[in-house]
């Protein structure tokens, strides 16, 4: 699972346990449903857990210019050194 869905599953399963605790006194219908919904989602951020690795997500055109940027810098200060 790429790091940012992980991040938004972790989300989602705790603004689900939030909204539980949020109505399980007034609303304890809707409170169950949170609450099921809360313990599926984090039954989902266990098992990613479990399998203990996450896969780097894809740098964003910013990231990726910079980093084009700084591989041609250090380029430029080899040929220097070479020269």
């Amino acid at each position: 699972m790429k790091a940012q869905a992980f991040l938004e599953l972790v989300g989602k399963a705790r603004a689900e346990a939030k909204q539980y605790y949020a109505t399980r006194k007034n609303y304890p219908h809707e409170a169950s449903i949170h609450l099921i919904e809360a313990k599926r989602l984090e039954k989902l951020v266990d098992q990613v857990v479990s399998e203990g690795r996450l896969e780097a997500d894809e740098p964003t055109a910013e990231e990726a210019q910079q980093l084009r940027l700084q591989m041609q810098d250090e380029r430029d200060a080899a040929d220097l050194l070479a020269g």
